[in-house]
């Protein structure tokens, strides 16, 4: 059916440009290392100067006119690969010097500029005609050789006309400048060579040697004029400097240079208003930083130091501040042009889509008619239909918004660097869309598929599209609906190449996305493909052609057949292995009554108490202390019949919960359960693949696990929901949902499970344990009892059951488990309240504890035994006493746990009432030992009967530890003055008396013993210091006299001389404190007595040093000499040192004074 009005019954109709009858001269790629003639009129005729391309042109124009004579700002012209940055540069580039054209037209007459740009290139043009003119150059900097200094200056070397190796042209300009170029030229073409050939061979170029030397004559012979250029103009050059790159460049733009004298810079010279474009910068970088820097300096040279006439233009499929290397640039190139997808679609529109006024609402008709079928393209993906869309399909026509988005993100992914410049582009790839549709009546528009057959054979040289692939799509073309077949599996090719990381379009290789890019017809015709595309996948796949991964298709590779093969045989193999699969069976249906059920629990009585219940699955029955037990039997393994008459068999006061599930669904389970047992155990049998094919087929596989375990649970969900419920005795309930039936059927033999359960039914029992551990006798009263703490149903039950002794562990095992069921809170509280009355003791880790000391972690792991007897209110008050006599902090009620720690410290009054000698030995009371071995009770009795006798020997060994503390400080004080007072007469003796206090032990004896040595010793160390003091005073009035009577010092103010006897330890020393026997023995330790004796034997050498810096200053060429040293046997060895010091003395002499 078509949808063409009769004027316009083919797309055709529609364009400006017939697609079928002009072409794109350029293949859609610009270049500016190619200069062809046709493809540059075509490529400025075509040039669409409007949104960024304008503003971008205009940034560089205006940037260029702002700086010029001065520092000039390069350009940055980035944006995605095929967005036209060459094409804009090259165009840029031309216009700059209004190219001449064949026709008699220029650049500028050629392209359709508006008035701003052209107002613009006046202002060029006028400036270039003020002084050198304009001139431009262009190129890509992978296109050269050598570092990046000479691949620029190749390519300007080249747009001068210039040989592009720096000493070739160097060669041409020096025969220019003197005048020679054109007599050379002529020489060698009269010898009938090509003057650009010879010049390119100039070491090895007769002709030229030959031309050089008439030239030159002073060279002498041909061999000489090839020597002379050879050293002038090398061959190699791997590398020239910035400074020799720009003095060529100079030379190659500058115009107007009479003779070979006229050097860079010289009045009179000019350099022309000069672009320089750098084509494709980014991906000769690459990520090296130094290449980078290299641009970086080159651009920044010939932006400050050519007289701001060049401006240099950069291109980069990525903004400055995208990668770490080109943020090296951004100081350089500041004038930014960034090109995006509407510049993109705006030239397509112009240049490819252009359609005629007359057929736009024709257009606008067609899309409003078929928006349902245009809407549903690739809904709920990030490329689908947008409300911005509609202006954009009567220009787009015949290409939908969201296939060019479709288009975008595939080019992308398979060139995601624009680095493979054979790649067409969107421009290309419209047109060969527009041609294949020309002849189609309207409503035809461009399949997304489209683009696989522009990009296929390249795709496969550049290795993005296996080999493999290419043939099973070509394949598919000779099978029935062959063509739709093949366009299917290119398809899903396409989308398999669009990234998954970072954005994810959403597109996916399902039946209904595919459906969406297939169509190519907007009319009723797209409802019958829709209908035809799930059965042709669903047929590839089952072929083996694709295969399925997570829901959607991908081609199957020839690894992934094989993975197939082996699938199929293991699933035949499994399908005849019936115990195999009856034991998975088992195993699923385990799982899924354990999920069920999962959760289970019942709250018994007012205490609340949870009742988990344990699943037992099996023929056998579970052991009769599993507690609350839901008993699975299924009819896979058992009669259903059998299993209800055993049922109906058991008592009534069981308390077993049945769950009987019924053989259903068998065959289809056991389908599934071979299908997904086979996918595992092949994907194990191969392993973990090394080659995309490899891992693509386990994927698939590992989809196709994925599905049949999904149909496996779903069949056990079916069975499980029809499980039936029943009590022991043959009683069915009747269930909504096994979880529910499974609850209400435990709470209905709860009694049955656990009879004792009411004696301990109560939520208080944590009120019961808080009270406890506080002391209160009374706790029980949270639970409504009165009475004597150990005769309580619980308390009676928990003592009985202690005996000889329980660990608390023990008890919550015993009393939580039937017959009954008690609350662990209600045991631990039933332990507690024991603690306190004294009817249970408790110990951990073999030593005594109290209650408040306990958690219900802890009791559990205490060892808990019956005491006996228990104290009265009388005993326990004495035993008080004695605790506040030794002054022992305790919590009333604490006496059996705090006792073992009082007898400790009891122990440490004893040690403290003796010590190491001179003090007398510790006592030890055979009391003490008879009370480490009791506890509990036991203990609290022996205290009671021994409470007077402790409390006499408690102030006894309190009264000893007093005197000892008071007299030990002077005993040790005594020995340390006696050590220094060790050179004193009359010392041995106290010595000895110090030491036979220690031997007998006799600290504490009255009169105290120590009181004599100590008063001796510290009365004769007093005068020996006060005898050493008045020494060191005389010495020094002695020595400060004997200075006084030296002219030098006598000329000396008295600040001077106190300030040299300070600096060389001449002065009196302070006076120590010794007023009390520790000030003294602090002041020895500082300078003992023979320290004295040394400060006062120093004096008179310190003195001389402060007479000697004292001379040194007055006569400041002073200097001391030292004597030389030498052993002196007899007069002859003496006269020779004599000689000695005398040469020694006359040489210092020399010099000035001398201070020996």
């Amino acid at each position: 059916m078509s949808d063409s009005p009769p004027s316009f019954p083919r797309n055709r109709d529609l364009f400006v440009k017939d697609p079928l009858t002009w072409t794109i001269a350029n293949e859609g790629v610009s270049s500016n290392n190619v200069e062809d003639l046709d493809t540059l009129r075509y490529e400025l005729t075509t040039f669409v100067c409007e949104g960024e391309y304008r503003t971008g042109l205009a940034k560089i124009l205006q940037g260029f006119l702002d700086n010029l004579d001065r520092e000039q700002k390069a350009a940055w012209v980035s944006g995605f690969y095929g967005c036209g940055k060459s094409h804009l540069v090259k165009v840029a580039r031309h216009l700059w010097t209004d190219s001449p054209l064949p026709g008699g037209h220029t650049a500028r007459t050629l392209a359709n500029l508006p008035d701003d740009i052209r107002d613009l290139l006046r202002e060029l043009s006028t400036r270039g005609k003020q002084g050198a003119g304009l001139h431009s150059a262009g190129g890509t900097m992978k296109a050269g050789a050598g570092s990046v200094r000479l691949r620029l200056l190749g390519i300007l070397l080249a747009s001068v006309g210039l040989p592009p190796k720096p000493s070739r042209a160097r060669l041409i300009m020096d025969l220019r400048d003197d005048g020679k170029l054109d007599e050379v030229r002529g020489h060698i073409t009269a010898a009938g060579k090509d003057p650009a050939l010879e010049v390119a061979h100039a070491h090895t170029s007769k002709p030229l040697h030959e031309a050089y030397l008439a030239s030159y004559p002073h060279y002498g012979n041909p061999a000489q004029a090839a020597q002379a250029l050879r050293a002038e103009y090398p061959s190699k050059v791997d590398d020239i400097s910035i400074a020799d790159m720009l003095a060529i460049s100079r030379r190659a733009l500058e115009r107007g240079r009479p003779a070979r004298d006229s050097r860079p810079g010289r009045p009179g010279s000019f350099l022309p208003c000069t672009v320089i474009v750098l084509d494709e910068i980014q991906q000769y970088i690459a990520n090296n930083a130094d290449l980078a820097h290299d641009v970086q300096e080159v651009v920044e040279a010939l932006s400050k130091e050519m007289d701001g006439r060049v401006l240099v233009i950069g291109t980069g499929q990525s903004a400055l501040t995208d990668t770490p290397a080109l943020q090296r640039l951004m100081g350089r190139f500041t004038t930014k042009v960034h090109l995006k997808d509407n510049d993109v679609e705006r030239v397509v529109r112009t240049v490819v889509l252009q359609k005629k006024e007359e057929a736009k609402p024709v257009i606008a008709d067609l899309v409003s008619r078929r928006s349902g079928e245009i809407a549903r393209q690739l809904k709920s993906t990030r490329i689908a239909t947008r409300a911005d869309d509609d202006q954009g399909y009567v220009p787009d026509y015949p290409l939908l918004p969201v296939r060019r988005r479709f288009w975008e993100q595939v080019l992308h992914s398979c060139d995601p660097s624009g680095t493979a410049a054979q790649m067409r582009t969107q421009l290309r790839v419209t047109h060969e869309a527009c041609r294949l549709v020309a002849e189609q009546p309207l409503g035809t528009i461009i399949p997304a598929d489209f683009i696989y057959d522009q990009l296929a054979n390249e795709l496969v040289t550049t290795g993005e599209l296996q080999k493999r692939f290419q043939e099973l799509v070509e394949e598919q073309k000779r099978q029935p609906d062959g063509p739709l077949r093949s366009r299917i599996c290119a398809l899903v090719f396409l989308i398999g190449k669009l990234a998954r990381a970072g954005v994810d379009t959403g597109v996916r290789a399902n039946p209904e996305h595919l459906a969406d890019l297939l169509t190519e017809d907007l009319s009723d015709s797209a409802t019958q493909l829709r209908a035809s595309v799930p059965a042709l996948v669903q047929a590839l796949t089952d072929e083996g052609v694709l295969m399925e991964i997570e829901g959607e298709v991908h081609l199957q590779t020839t690894e992934g057949a094989a993975w197939e093969s082996e699938y199929r045989k293991r699933r035949a193999s499994l399908l005849n292995n019936e115990p195999q699969l009856a034991a998975e069976r088992g195993q699923l249906l385990s799982k899924s009554i354990q999920a069920a059920l999962a959760g289970v629990c019942v709250l018994h009585g007012a205490a609340k108490e949870k009742r988990k219940v344990s699943i037992h699955h099996g023929m056998s029955p579970p052991a009769q202390d599993e507690g609350l037990v839901v008993w699975v039997r299924d009819g896979f393994q058992e009669s259903e019949g059998a299993v209800i008459q055993d049922i109906q068999a058991r008592s009534t006061l069981d308390a077993t919960i049945h769950v009987l599930i019924p053989k259903t669904k068998a065959d289809p389970l056991k389908n599934a359960l071979a299908a997904a047992r086979a996918a595992a155990d092949t994907r194990s049998f191969k392993g973990e693949p090394g080659s995309d094919e490899g891992r693509a087929a386990r994927a698939a596989m590992t989809s196709r696990q994925a599905g049949e375990e999904s149909k496996i649970a779903a069949l056990m969900g079916d069975i499980v929901r029809g499980a039936r419920l029943f009590l022991s005795g043959g009683q069915e309930l009747n269930i909504t949902s096994l979880k529910e039936g499974v609850e209400e059927a435990a709470k209905s033999v709860l009694d049955r499970l656990y009879p004792q359960f009411h004696l301990a039914d109560s939520p208080n029992w944590p009120t019961v344990w808080k009270k406890a551990k506080e002391g209160n006798a009374n706790a029980l009263a949270a639970v409504n009892y009165q009475g004597d703490p150990h005769r309580h149903p619980v308390t009676a039950a928990i003592l009985a059951e202690v005996g000889a002794g329980k660990k608390g562990s023990d008890l919550v095992s015993r009393f939580t488990a039937g017959p009954y069921g008690w609350p662990k809170d209600a045991v631990d509280a039933g332990a507690a309240v024991l603690l306190v009355s004294g009817h249970l003791g408790a110990r951990l880790q073999a030593q005594p504890v109290k209650i408040a000391d306990l958690d219900q972690r802890k009791i559990g792991q205490a060892d808990l035994r019956v005491e006996q007897p228990v104290l009265t209110a009388v005993q326990k008050l004495k035993i008080k006493k004695l605790f506040q006599s030794a002054g022992y902090k305790f919590q009333p009620g604490d006496e059996a746990a705090v006792a073992p720690a009082f007898v400790g410290l009891l122990k440490q009054q004893a040690q403290a009432a003796g010590g190491e000698a001179p003090a007398p030995a510790a006592p030890n009371p055979p009391v003490l030992a008879e009370l480490h071995g009791l506890s509990g009770n036991d203990l609290l009795y022996k205290l009671h009967d021994r409470a007077d006798d402790l409390t006499q020997s408690l102030a006894d060994w309190r009264s000893v530890a007093d005197k000892i503390d008071d007299r030990g400080p002077n005993y040790a004080l005594a020995g340390q003055l006696l050590a220094q007072a060790r050179d004193l007469p009359d010392m041995d003796a106290l010595t000895q008396t110090l030491e036979a206090i220690r031997t007998n032990r006799s600290l504490l004896d009255d009169p105290d013993p120590t009181a004599t040595v100590l008063q001796a010793v510290s009365s004769a160390l007093r005068g020996a210091l006060a005898q050493a003091q008045t020494d060191h005073a005389d010495t020094l009035a002695a020595e400060l006299a004997r200075l006084a009577a030296h002219p030098v010092w006598a000329a000396l103010r008295d600040t001077d001389r106190a300030a040299l006897l300070r600096e060389a330890g001449a002065v009196a020393p302070t006076l120590p404190a010794a007023s009390t026997d520790t000030e003294l023995l602090e002041s020895l330790k500082r300078r003992d007595l023979r320290g004295w004796r040394d400060l006062t034997d120093a004096l008179p050498t310190r003195c001389d040093l402060a007479l000697a810096a004292a001379i040194k200053a007055a006569e400041p060429k002073a200097r001391r000499v030292s004597l030389p040293g030498a052993t002196i046997h007899d007069g002859t060895e003496l006269d020779d040192w004599l000689t000695e010091a005398r040469a020694k003395i006359e040489a210092a002499l020399e010099q000035g004074p001398v201070i020996l």
